[in-house]
């Protein structure tokens, strides 16, 4: 490792951690968000900032968060056909004496979750590499470490339903949503045949297999065994990561299936088991 590598190695997870908290959304861990009423002010969508008077973390200590209201900007549905979606050409690195380095911008909210036509065959990979010896070492939610840290499991379940929101908005023609008092509580995936259950399915592998890229999520918040529905919705590799009562943020919960195809910088499968 050069001295450069050693430090952007030091210095990548704050510039993120930055970007994290004043661009993603801090969301309550109700597990139900609304994706349909936009709070709307001069014509445009409210914007979140945590750096005002009013925001209740301004003065926090590490590991205390206190929920915060968001409301997501309208999600545009994309109704062409998934098989029709060509994969998006990513190119994490390219030939030759190049440093390796990560790009960090404000994100579209549209662009959260990318579905393509590969997503079935990426779906199908997943749930054999679960079913395999190894399935255990490659998606894990941790327990809470008194006085350190909180468990992983709050924070699959608020990602689980906000993904959830999202995918059944965005993507209509590949997800549908059976609802019970407003909240969804089961989502079937239409190009495969297999519906979800958010109540029952352990929420990271559901999560991870609704949708494909890497995806690292920040939580001040708390996130429940939610990773299995997680995994089996999106094509993106999921990693969450919870402030400890130190000021250090720890990998709590995630389902690394795919990590030979993402483009960010991650802990390998087997970082789950030390923790």
């Amino acid at each position: 490792m050069t001295f450069l590598d050693f430090v952007l190695f030091l210095i990548l997870p704050f510039l993120t951690l930055i970007t994290v908290a004043r661009r993603w959304p801090i969301l309550k861990a109700t597990g139900s968000s609304n994706l349909h009423a936009p709070s709307v002010e001069n014509g445009k969508p409210k914007s979140f900032r945590t750096d005002g008077d009013d925001n209740p973390n301004k003065d926090r200590r590490p590991g205390d968060w206190t929920a915060v209201d968001f409301v997501y900007p309208p999600v545009t549905s994309i109704t062409e056909p998934l098989d029709q979606i060509p994969p998006r050409p990513y190119r994490p690195y390219k030939p030759g004496r190049y440093h390796v380095t990560m790009g960090i911008r404000p994100m579209e909210w549209d662009s959260w979750i990318e579905l393509d036509r590969d997503f079935p065959a990426y779906y199908h990979l997943r749930a054999a590499r679960l079913a395999s010896p190894r399935g255990p070492k490659l998606l894990r939610t941790l327990p809470d470490r008194p006085k350190l840290v909180r468990g992983g499991a709050d924070a699959a379940r608020e990602l689980v339903h906000e993904l959830a929101e999202f995918l059944v908005a965005r993507y209509p023609g590949v997800y549908r949503a059976t609802r019970r008092a407003g909240v969804i509580v089961a989502v079937e995936v239409l190009p495969v045949g297999v519906t979800h259950d958010l109540e029952t399915e352990d929420s990271m592998v559901v999560a991870t297999m609704l949708q494909v890229i890497y995806l690292f999520i920040y939580l001040f918040s708390t996130t429940f065994l939610i990773f299995n529905f997680l995994i089996f919705r999106i094509q993106d590799d999921l990693a969450i990561m919870i402030e400890g009562a130190d000021g250090q943020y720890y990998l709590q919960a995630g389902a690394i299936l795919l990590g030979g195809s993402s483009s960010a910088v991650a802990p390998p499968p087997s970082f789950f088991l030390v923790r």
